[in-house]
């Protein structure tokens, strides 16, 4: 059972206003070094004297998805910093205005206005430009559209500019009550109203102005521009990064990102899809795991298993086979037979984390591996207070202990439930060649030594890269890291791979969350067979998107022969919509060779309206 990560980003958050920032010696690297064509700059707003995390934790989302482009480098600064000409040193420039109405340097929109060079604008303070947006777009601000609570949906939501048509199919913005019995509503609602402008028409308008999406509002069908384009000039009507979920606007701009940076898709033909049997450990029934590797291989599809090294079950909570409360894969013999088994139809293994629960207490269910979370305390919903290099890496070194004694050797780890702190992120980015899956993301410090994280490097930490030779290495290179979160974790899934997001890790997607027959309120995960066929669907206009998703053996276990026809139908759908399923595990391998280099990098409180650093890299 897999608790995913939350993946709303909230607006209302309080923090201590902050300028990214590196160790000092690689800063002062990076201000010296002259700019690069092949980088892509983002800027976000960081206004003095102002809490406001929302737009740094967005520069990191923003910048995790450009990951996906290893060509590109990327440098992230506080709009605050801007000086006269820096749109010009890089390929492309994105700008996320976050804080309503922040004041803009003056170079700035004049360089954005004038530039031949790439540029995106997101959502807050575009009427800055005044009637040199009309000339650009051929529109003009017209307001922001907020919640109408006059107009309910059918099931009594309030209604706003929800729904985003963009290449013949509707994408739609979050938008639930927290609860059943909450009159909060969750959702990032505000939407820039556009009208076309007195200059429409005009040959004042250089190029020719596109409409590439349209927001519609679900309960007065009114209609605005959601995307402009107006050659390399972009303009978002909102910010794609809040509140994302599976069917979210936030996959249209992944997709236009492309555009933006000039970027041609990796699948210009199928594209990947991924089918990942979730939570196994010698706990699991061998007779299920088995029939649902023989229906994929009888569909011809490879597949991946989440293997948890280590099954724990200290207060005797389940009713297993096994007699001893800890049982290695390496000591159970019939489990190892029924591996070999998966592995001969086509099965993949990754490593779930070590086992999957945590010390001998509930955290928070019944301390049974699968079930309870690891790396995380889930009670008082904070990092564990051992959390430490040396704590985890003594579980990884069990962990890798129990996998390499049974003749398993992954590339690619999965953090449990998707949650553990930052630290925690820090190191399996240096433990493991992929991670799959959501990650949770914070602006934050970082201190310990850096010498390990050099990107010219291949994982040369890594479980399966040294195995056991390199203990004394990792143990020697991490023991002083530390990380010091400036807001709170925040969640966010990929459409595509990532070859190197801000933990330095590179990330395989999950992006169709897992197959049930329920859905809780407010949680965007659980999708049953309909929704997923729907969301892969969708997706198909999209590019380089892949179909990622998960089940449990819990679920099929119910209704047998109902789940393992909808299996069937979404596995037919997936194809039927280009995509080619693929073996992960030699999809991993044979990208090891592709890597973007992103540093470690933290955030240092500083009033960046007295910074004289012209960028820092990520």
């Amino acid at each position: 059972m897999l608790q995913t990560a939350p993946i709303r980003l909230l607006t209302l958050l309080a923090f201590v206003a902050t300028g990214f920032g590196l160790s000092d010696a690689r800063a002062a690297a990076n201000a010296a070094a002259p700019a690069s064509q092949s980088c892509v700059q983002v800027f976000y707003d960081a206004p003095a004297g102002v809490a406001h995390p929302l737009g740094q934790t967005q520069a990191i989302f923003l910048s995790n998805l450009i990951g996906h482009f290893p060509q590109f480098s990327v440098q992230v600064r506080p709009i605050e910093t801007y000086r006269r000409g820096q749109i010009e040193n890089c390929r492309a420039s994105l700008y996320l205005g976050t804080y309503f109405n922040n004041r803009i340097p003056k170079s700035f929109l004049e360089d954005f206005t004038h530039t031949r060079k790439n540029v995106a604008w997101m959502r807050y303070s575009i009427w800055q430009l005044g009637s040199q947006f009309e000339k650009l777009f051929g529109f003009r601000h017209h307001g922001v559209a907020g919640l109408d609570r006059a107009r309910l949906d059918s099931q009594g939501r309030p209604t706003f500019f929800k729904d985003i048509h963009y290449k013949g199919e509707v994408f739609q913005k979050y938008g639930e009550f927290r609860s059943v019995s909450s009159s909060e509503f969750m959702s990032d609602h505000d939407m820039i109203l556009l009208k076309p402008g007195k200059q429409a028409g005009s040959k004042k308008i250089e190029n020719s102005s596109q409409i590439l999406a349209e927001a519609v509002h679900n309960g007065t069908q009114e209609k605005t521009p959601y995307i402009l384009r107006n050659g390399n000039h972009f303009y978002f009507a909102d910010s794609p990064f809040s509140f994302i979920h599976e069917a979210d606007r936030y996959l249209v701009f992944s997709d236009v990102l492309f555009d933006i940076l000039g970027a041609s898709p990796a699948y210009p033909g199928k594209k990947p899809a991924v089918i990942r049997i979730e939570d196994i450990s010698s706990g699991s029934p061998d007779a299920t795991l088995r029939k649902t590797a023989e229906i994929l291989h009888e569909k011809q599809v490879p597949f991946l298993v989440s293997l948890i090294p280590i099954f724990t079950d200290p207060l005797k909570a389940t009713s297993v086979r096994l007699e001893k409360s800890k049982t290695p894969i390496s000591d159970d013999a019939r489990f190892l037979s029924t591996l070999r088994e998966i592995k001969s139809l086509g099965g993949e293994f990754a490593w779930h984390g070590v086992t999957h629960q945590h010390a001998e207490a509930k955290n928070p269910w019944n301390a049974v591996s699968g079930f309870d979370f690891e790396f995380w305390d889930a009670l008082k919903n904070s990092p564990l207070p051992e959390d430490s290099p040396q704590y985890v890496l003594s579980l990884m070194d069990r962990g890798w202990g129990a996998l390499s004694s049974a003749g398993i050797f992954p590339s690619i780890w999965e953090v449990p439930h998707y949650r553990a702190s930052a630290l925690d992120y820090h190191l399996f980015a240096q433990l493991s060649p992929w991670s799959i899956g959501r990650v949770l993301y914070s602006p934050q410090k970082v201190t310990g030594s850096l010498a390990w994280a050099d990107p010219r490097v291949r994982n040369p930490l890594a479980y399966a890269t040294t195995g056991f030779a390199g203990h004394h290495q990792r143990h020697t290179a991490l023991k002083n890291l530390d990380t010091q979160p400036l807001s709170p974790l925040d969640g966010q899934f990929f459409p595509f791979e990532i070859y190197g997001d801000f933990y330095g890790q590179r990330v395989l997607p999950e992006n169709l969350g897992f197959l049930s027959d329920t859905r809780l309120l407010g949680d965007a995960s659980p999708r049953t067979a309909d929704e997923i066929i729907t969301i892969v669907r969708r997706n198909r206009v999209l590019r380089d998107q892949w179909a990622s998703l998960y089940l449990h053996l819990s679920y099929l276990e119910k209704n047998p022969k109902d789940r393992y026809q909808e299996l069937a139908r979404i596995v037919e759908a997936i194809r039927e919509c280009g995509y080619e399923f693929i073996n992960p595990e030699q999809f991993a391998v044979a990208q090891k060779g592709r890597l973007r280099a992103t540093p470690l990098f933290d955030f240092h409180a500083t009033d960046p309206s007295k910074s004289n650093v012209s960028g820092k890299s990520l």
